[in-house]
């Protein structure tokens, strides 16, 4: 992440299987921002990141919010 973060490569920050490893995508955006030394406003930047990089967004089956 600090190669990605140093080269402003995008990635995408997600969480595994909460129900297994008791984690939220947020907390781990917050341990990113934390580890990485981000300014504030980084995390919420991450968020919009995500919902950008869904499958969903991606492919074209959602357009502004909605599946079409």
């Amino acid at each position: 992440m600090h190669r990605f973060l140093e080269h402003r490569v995008p990635f995408v920050v997600a969480s595994d299987d909460p129900g297994i490893f008791d984690t939220t995508v947020r907390a781990e955006l917050d341990w990113v921002a934390r580890k990485a030394g981000l300014e504030p406003g980084a995390v919420e930047d991450l968020v919009e990141r995500a919902g950008r990089s869904r499958s969903e967004v991606l492919s074209g089956r959602e357009a502004r919010g909605r599946l079409v």
